[in-house]
């Protein structure tokens, strides 16, 4: 996507004052790499917020064409993509709008023929859209079993709590604008090493999973066998599931050893969840390796299968697609039976 700030000398940026959050910290940040001259201002004085050039999570407008990105007001209903029923906050609407021109402004070192589609879709996926559901109140699942510390835990700490009563607002506002600062930082680094790593993992396995995808005698297969190729993180092969319209749930991928090779399988979890996987390995297989494993019918060479179901291993291609298909049929008959 095209910056709408592209071309445009934007040299004031600005946001609410007050208890600041991870979506327009992190906005502020995307904004700062692209216009590292530009200054920040914090208020929710209205003949303030009109100076700005680009304003983000104040001001209760939304217009790319004359950069106000706010998500409070009424009748706000911006998703990053039809694929997407999150409403944007001021986070995932500079990231919708700015960027490609952020990642562009890294100053990394890319192919030409980098795939920056996939790029950005992966990262609204792994990193924006939870901002986005976090900010707006969207919980992640309708019972959470545990609490976990979140990015938006860890930046709503930088928010100074020990203002002393009395403290001027001019001085309280100073000290809300340089923990702003600090919170601005850490996120941003953050967001950095996570962007670099995709990238990475785009340059190094992109290609071959798209080959594999691409030579499947059956494209309603459920598994996808990366023969010579190693194991792509979960989000490229989420993409070519969507890109290539396919299903794929169990990988199989080579691993080399001192001496041999061995086949390892992974089941993948459907998109949106976290660990339990949408086809699990044979629960009869499960926790137990070698011998005790070969014993079970066609099962010659395997390795182990996880307690869980999410992984195993077998010394053989063969043994490794048996296993993967007969786990697949058994998860399809149990669907038919319930």
């Amino acid at each position: 996507m095209k910056s709408n700030g592209s071309g445009r000398n934007i040299s004031h940026i600005v946001t609410h004052d007050g208890a600041f959050h991870l979506d327009d910290v992190l906005a502020c940040f995307i904004l700062r790499v692209i216009y590292p001259h530009a200054k920040i201002t914090r208020t929710r004085d209205l003949e303030k917020i009109k100076t700005g050039d680009i304003v983000v999570d104040v001001g209760a407008e939304f217009n790319e064409k004359t950069l106000r990105y706010d998500h409070h007001q009424r009748g706000f209903k911006e998703t990053y993509n039809e694929s997407n029923n999150i409403i944007l906050s001021s986070a995932g609407l500079v990231y919708k709008y700015h960027g490609l021109e952020f990642i562009k402004k890294l100053g990394l070192d890319l192919p030409i023929d980098f795939n920056y589609s996939m790029l950005m879709e992966i990262l609204y996926d792994t990193y924006f859209v939870s901002v986005d559901a976090n900010d707006n109140g969207v919980d992640i699942a309708d019972e959470v079993k545990y609490n976990e510390r979140s990015l938006d835990n860890v930046i709503r700490s930088f928010v100074p709590c020990d203002i002393p009563e009395g403290t001027s607002f001019e001085r309280a506002s100073t000290m809300r604008y340089q923990a702003f600062e600090s919170a601005m930082e850490y996120i941003g680094q953050d967001l950095l090493r996570h962007c670099k790593n995709m990238i990475f993992q785009i340059i190094k396995n992109s290609r071959a999973t798209q080959e594999c995808f691409n030579s499947m005698k059956d494209p309603s297969a459920r598994y996808l066998v990366m023969e010579g190729g190693k194991f792509p993180v979960r989000e490229i092969l989420y993409y070519y599931n969507g890109l290539l319209q396919r299903n794929v749930s169990i990988v199989i991928y080579q691993v080399s050893g001192r001496n041999s090779y061995t086949y390892k399988i992974i089941c993948i979890p459907k998109k949106g969840v976290k660990y339990t996987p949408e086809i699990p390995l044979c629960e009869e297989w499960r926790g137990i390796r070698d011998e005790e494993l070969q014993k079970y019918p066609n099962m010659m060479g395997a390795m182990f299968v996880h307690g869980t179901g999410f992984c195993g291993e077998a010394n053989n291609l063969k043994t490794a697609i048996y296993m993967v298909e007969r786990s697949i049929e058994v998860h399809l008959n149990r669907q038919l039976n319930n």
